[in-house]
């Protein structure tokens, strides 16, 4: 009965015309591509456990991630690493489908301004301090900027990852300028999707006393066990933009479209 079953289904197949065959295969290879690729991109902590924890997730959902993660990456110091220029030479367009940022946890400092950013010839005009009024506006112009360039180059998304709770509460506190900074210039593109990663200040100092640490030494970069603490906190509202794109979203309890209202993650 299987044998014959199985002829059967080779006559049908061998009946079928060249056109209906290629629409076949068209269907397989989109209903393949449909997970897409991905850039997760952004600073040190790309390249350690967060990143891993990131792209092996996806990578076990049919998501095929590219990692590019460098020391010291952000947006305020170009004259260290450019990642405007570093973002550019990529070769997005054929191959990637969305982008996955992680920066921000080294921008909390003064700004070095391009030459075409300055306003003067003085060496004081090539910064602007962190205390300077102007540092909001300028580092989300940035970051807009930044965002929008991969917009237009045809992402689906653009989602951007919070700076994590860090160990020093002074660096805390001047992350949160920066994580409201990049917040908002999410908002502003069109394809910028904010995450807030938030929940671990308290749970740091705890996990260390229990010694279990979620931070590595510097207090900065994160354990395998913080990264998947944070990606655990996270992993929904990026899979639920991953797989969306572009379309608009409801955020939790809201009746706001994910264009225009900041996902919070889940909370444990």
């Amino acid at each position: 009965m299987i044998r014959t079953q199985g002829r059967a289904l080779l006559c049908c197949v061998a009946t079928l015309s060249p056109i209906v065959l290629t629409l076949i295969c068209l269907s397989a290879a989109q209903a393949s591509a449909q997970s897409g690729r991905m850039l997760l991109f952004g600073s040190s902590s790309v390249r350690g456990s967060f990143g891993r924890v990131i792209t092996d997730e996806l990578g076990r959902r049919g998501v095929t991630v590219v990692r590019r993660g460098y020391s010291a990456a952000g947006l305020a110091r170009p004259d260290y690493l450019d990642m405007r220029e570093l973002v550019r030479g990529m070769p997005l367009e054929s191959t990637v489908r969305s982008v996955m940022l992680y920066i921000g946890g080294n921008d909390a400092q003064g700004i070095w301004l391009r030459p075409d950013e300055r306003t003067g010839s003085r060496p004081a005009d090539m910064w602007i301090w962190w205390n300077d009024e102007r540092w909001m506006s300028v580092y989300q112009g940035r970051a807009v900027a930044f965002i929008q360039s991969l917009c237009a180059r045809g992402m689906q998304s653009v989602i951007v990852l919070a700076p994590a709770d860090v160990r020093s509460q002074r660096l805390q506190g001047r992350l949160e300028r920066v994580r409201q900074a990049l917040r908002h210039a999410a908002e502003a593109t069109d394809c910028g999707r904010f995450v807030s990663t938030g929940g671990d200040t308290r749970s740091i100092e705890h996990a260390e006393l229990a010694g279990e640490p979620l931070r590595t030494p510097d207090g900065v970069h994160m354990t395998m066990a913080g990264a998947l603490r944070v990606w655990n906190r996270v992993r929904d509202t990026v899979l639920s933009i991953a797989r969306n794109g572009n379309r608009p979203l409801r955020a939790h309890g809201s009746q706001q479209s994910i264009a225009t209202a900041v996902l919070e993650p889940r909370t444990e």
